[in-house]
């Protein structure tokens, strides 16, 4: 895992795989993260925000350009990433704690629900290998939807695995939940899976998302497709 910094702020690295952007400022990164954000904005009922893999917190420039002050919890096994966000985002960052722990562990502790929970979750393999570890698919969904509030959403990042298919990946993450959503981004190897109790159909979940990454000025803004499951 490496450290490298742009004019823009700093990215996380392992290998060719970007494990987290930080902004110098709240503002999109033109990467995943902002579709995140963007998820919670337009999705989530507001509260608080889980997220499973903070890494270096990727997402909250986004969410903190959208005008989201909603307290975020972060979980990793590793806090490198943590302390570099605390020390570049703290005049912006607002309420971040992050925990180090396991993520399945986190949950099966956790007594409140969360209005969104965040899923990007990563081992590294070798030196240039990145996959989801296999609690991705099996207990982890189960966890996510006990602790999701009933109006919240489930944001979940998914990238080749194993030998899955994409539909194997996209059916493990979404099997707890009532309805979900899709979302292929054009140029990434990334797709992300929406999921809650009630969720608006593709078509509406692509006009929300593009509001939001347009408020921003993100280049994900149309640069992606939505499908119903």
């Amino acid at each position: 895992m490496q450290l490298r910094q742009n004019a823009r702020g700093h990215r996380l690295v392992h290998g060719s795989y970007v494990l987290s952007e930080l902004p110098h400022l709240p503002g999109p990164t033109h990467s995943v993260f902002d579709l995140f954000a963007a998820a919670a904005a337009a999705l989530s009922p507001g509260g608080e925000l889980v997220l499973l893999g903070f890494a270096a917190g990727g997402m909250v420039a986004p969410l903190r350009a959208l005008g989201l002050d909603d307290r975020v919890e972060g979980v990793d096994l590793e806090l490198f990433g943590a302390k570099v966000f605390h020390r570049v985002a703290r005049d912006w960052a607002g309420a971040v704690r992050v925990s180090q722990m396991d993520a399945e562990q986190y949950l099966r502790l956790r007594r409140r629900r969360a209005a969104c929970v965040v899923e990007d979750l990563s081992i590294q393999l070798g030196a240039h290998r990145v996959e989801k570890p296999e609690l991705c698919f099996e207990s982890l969904p189960r966890l996510v939807a006990r602790r999701l509030a009933p109006d919240g959403v489930a944001i979940f990042n998914l990238f080749p695995t194993g030998k899955r298919s994409w539909a194997e990946l996209e059916r493990a993450v979404a099997a707890p939940f009532a309805q979900a959503r899709v979302v292929r981004l054009h140029g990434f190897d990334n797709r992300v899976v929406l999921a809650g109790r009630t969720l608006p159909g593709a078509r509406e979940v692509r006009r929300r998302l593009d509001a939001m990454l347009d408020l921003i000025g993100s280049r994900l803004a149309r640069a992606f497709g939505v499908h119903s499951m």
